[in-house]
């Protein structure tokens, strides 16, 4: 499971480089946040996705704080019940 998920992962990452690089620049998906100092803003990642145990789930993305796109860098989400995966993460 964990080389299918990096397997996905890098897809992904390879995928979205190219949209990014043909599209000119990637839309922001919206997100719940909160002002944690003057530089960076504390984001509340929150995501539905029915698992077995021992499944894991990362978010990756364009900046350090969520791993530049290097899936050995995505941020570990957390399982909360009801098959929710969560985050709190400050971002510049």
């Amino acid at each position: 499971r964990q080389r299918e998920a990096e397997s996905r992962a890098q897809a992904f990452a390879k995928a979205k480089a190219e949209q990014h690089s043909s599209a000119g620049q990637i839309p922001a998906a919206p997100a719940n946040f909160q002002n944690v100092d003057n530089t960076k803003k504390l984001v509340h990642l929150r995501v539905h996705l029915a698992s077995e145990f021992g499944d894991s789930v990362f978010v990756s993305g364009s900046v350090t704080d969520l791993g530049n796109w290097d899936p050995q860098k995505a941020l570990p989400l957390k399982w909360t019940a009801s098959d929710v995966w969560s985050a709190d993460v400050p971002i510049n």
